[in-house]
């Protein structure tokens, strides 16, 4: 098989199982496992086989059987573990995806091996610091050091590419968790996740969720919950039919941080869908105003020297110019963006991710500790504190951190200087701060953790050189309330509704429908405002009756609400049912009529039914309230033009050409009213200029010409003096 027929062959085959056709599969699984010629695999295949057939058979004579069901859930575990070890044993001979090469160049080296070389060399390295520091030999304790990570990075993707986690291997890695350091846990417990992206393995989903369980360390545990929750989130299927997987979950669940740990990791997952909108306001809205400052203001503040968005903060003298230019609110959105957990810096660290530190896979996973060898030459000891700095700096990833550590590099040591004096006063205070927090708000550590790490997992999954060797998470689909074991989780209505709230106010609309039908449908006594909510995100996604459906729903509550009642509006302006239509503009102008606005659209559906003389009283009493709006004027001039009122319509077309307000609509409706009054000459100029405007495309032109002849042959003109109209048009174009 090919690459490609690999993938096909592995979708076929889990789309049935998936789907229970247990004998179908084994079927088309029969001659692949013969063809990779595993003894091991033939066994396991028939012995699903004849389970299955046993199974079948007592069902067909109708023997009662307690266990069918976990005979059932059995037999499909087994031959997805086939399904999975075909595929491996096939594309191990061709692919030269990371996962396959990185198990090939350790297939000689077990866990237990590289355990028991970092036993050795941390006992090495206990020796060679246990003296005093006169003493220490500085090249050998660095050597040793660097030797000591590699075999941590080797133990990654071991555990990364092993397929299954075997008893033994897992073992061997709970005795080394007693005494290795808590960022060399954390790192393994990210290859226990990343080999699940891949194939699902229930030992390692184990091993997750007994690390979060056993663990004392705020970041070990939230590592290993995380993505715990990750790998049931890819796989709530075949997770669901894990008893033992159950019982694990339900022993985590007394845990008294689990159910505030599941909230903020879902809370964390759903706004990772939010950061590449984050990231483009960072690129297209504040730093633009930022580059067009007014150069003679740059010289005079800051000379020549680069501009940092943070100081225009802090300088009194930009104020006026901040506020003048909207950077401003910008700063203050972002910095509000930052205060409740959005991946801010997503765009600015998104350029330095190509230190050769990033070209290990594993280092995207590290945990940031100031000691890694990576970080000596770059930071000799008179500078190391500022590394320990950096490590408390708040709303920083670990990956950034090791980003930002790198870029520094480069600085002279005299802004070095600067910048840690000034870091080290802001995290003095954050320290100070955070020592009068009363207990209960250590939740804000455990977030923090959780944040942190799932903006890593971001930047791996979408700036990674090899992204596209793995199936990034962030893409898949976010549904919570399809989890296995869902009511140990603790997912109440305020969590989800959280979550329905973000997605509806960030334009993920499908995804709020989703989750607040989920509630509606699932908890008693919601809120009537869900319905208003549920008919907001059907309308933006332009399903228009819907949401005319939950706005009428949420009229029953409050049948005066101007807000609902201008939506229904608008929902049926946009289905075309315009007596329903204004029926309820009409209604929200009854409460309040001073709205141009409403009154303008009242309008629009009065010309729309065929009644232009009812619908100037709209638009005369909206020019009232608002008399320098444009499209107040271009419906006047319209409407004026459709009741015959000629001279009453050009005075409000020479109002939209005196305040340039005129578009090439404009240009072809004024060019209809002076064909009407029989100025040819003039009524073609604006006919070309409504066709330049319309891109110079003359079968935009045409249409839309022809689109008005039965209101053009309304007032006198014939399809003959038309046509010629329009070959007039087409001469003139020609001939400029």
């Amino acid at each position: 098989m090919t690459l490609k027929e690999i993938t096909q062959y592995k979708t076929d085959i889990t789309s049935l199982i998936d789907g229970g056709r247990l004998y179908e599969a084994i079927v088309k699984l029969q001659p692949v496992v013969e063809g990779v010629a595993d003894y091991n695999l033939i066994q396991q295949l028939n012995t699903a086989k004849v389970s299955y057939d046993y199974l079948l058979q007592y069902f067909l004579d109708g023997v009662k059987d307690d266990g069918r069901n976990d005979m059932i859930d059995k037999i499909t575990e087994s031959l997805y573990l086939i399904a999975d070890k075909c595929v491996i044993a096939l594309s191990a001979k061709q692919s030269f995806e990371l996962f396959y090469t990185k198990a090939s160049v350790l297939r000689g080296v077990s866990v237990a091996d590289l355990v028991s070389k970092h036993q050795n060399l941390q006992k090495k390295y206990e020796l060679l610091t246990g003296v005093d520091a006169e003493s220490q030999n500085a090249r050998a304790i660095s050597d040793l050091k660097r030797e000591k990570e590699n075999v941590v990075v080797d133990l990654f993707n071991k555990v990364w590419c092993s397929f299954p986690l075997v008893k033994e291997d897992s073992n061997e890695l709970k005795e080394w968790f007693a005494y290795a350091e808590e960022y060399e846990k954390q790192l393994v417990l990210s290859a226990m996740f990343l080999g699940q992206t891949k194939f699902y393995d229930e030992a390692k989903l184990v091993f997750l969720l007994e690390s979060y369980i056993t663990a004392s360390d705020i970041d070990t545990q939230t590592r290993a919950l995380t993505g715990a929750f990750l790998v049931m989130m890819l796989y709530p299927h075949r997770v669901g039919r894990s008893k033992f997987v159950g019982k694990l979950l339900a022993e985590a669940s007394e845990n008294v941080n689990f159910r505030t740990d599941v909230s903020s990791v879902m809370q964390r997952l759903v706004r990772s869908r939010n950061a590449e909108n984050v990231s483009k306001r960072m690129r297209e809205e504040l730093m633009p105003n930022i580059m067009n400052m007014d150069p003679g203001l740059v010289s005079k503040l800051k000379g020549k020297g680069a501009i940092d968005p943070m100081d225009l903060e802090e300088n009194p003298q930009w104020q006026e110019w901040l506020n003048k230019s909207g950077v401003n609110k910008k700063m203050e959105e972002l910095n509000k963006l930052q205060t409740e957990g959005e991946d801010v810096f997503i765009s600015t660290f998104s350029h330095l991710k190509s230190f050769p530190f990033f070209n290990v896979m594993a280092n995207w996973f590290l945990p940031f500790y100031p000691t890694h060898s990576s970080l000596d030459d770059s930071f000799p000891a008179e500078s190391r504190k500022m590394v320990k700095i950096i490590k408390y700096a708040p709303f920083l990833c670990d990956s950034d951190k090791y980003s930002f550590c790198f870029s520094l590099a480069s600085v002279p040591d005299s802004q070095k200087s600067a910048m840690m004096g000034q870091m080290d006063i802001h995290n003095t205070d954050l320290q100070e701060l955070e020592s009068t927090e009363l207990p209960d708000d250590k939740k804000k550590s455990r977030d923090a953790s959780i944040n942190g790490y799932i903006q890593s997992l971001y930047r791996f999954f979408t700036l990674f050189s090899r992204k596209n060797d793995f199936l990034s998470v962030f893409k898949s689909d976010m549904d919570f309330t399809q989890l296995p074991f869902f009511e140990l989780w603790g997912l109440d209505q305020t969590a989800l509704l959280t979550i329905a709230e973000y997605y509806l106010k960030n334009g993920f609309y499908e995804d709020a429908v989703s989750y607040f039908s989920y509630i509606q449908k699932h908890f008693e006594d919601v809120a009537p405002h869900i319905l208003q909510k549920m008919g907001f995100a059907y309308q933006n996604l332009g399903d228009y009756r819907n949401a005319i459906q939950y706005y009428q729903r949420y009229e029953l509550v409050d049948e005066n609400d101007l807000w609902n009642n201008r939506h229904i509006a608008i929902c049926y302006r946009s289905l075309k049912q315009y007596e329903k239509a204004l029926k309820y503009y009409e209604k929200v102008l009854s409460v309040k009529d001073s709205n141009a606005t409403m009154c303008l659209n009242a309008g629009h559906c009065l010309l729309e039914l065929g009644r232009p003389d009812e619908a100037l009283n709209y638009y005369y009493k909206a020019d009232y309230l608002d008399p320098y709006n444009p499209k107040v004027w271009r419906s006047l001039a319209w409407a004026n033009f459709l009741t015959d009122n000629f001279a009453q319509s050009e005075n409000y077309y020479k109002k939209l050409l005196e305040n340039n307000s005129v578009n090439s609509q404009d240009y072809l409706n004024y060019g209809h009213l002076l064909l009407a009054e029989g100025k040819l000459a003039e009524a073609v100029d604006c006919y070309v200029k409504s066709a330049k405007g319309e891109g110079e495309s003359l079968k935009a032109f045409h249409s839309s010409f022809r689109a008005d002849l039965p209101v053009l042959m309304r007032k006198g003109i014939t399809e003959s003096i038309a046509a010629l109209v329009e070959e007039t048009v087409v001469k003139k174009l020609n001939n400029n």
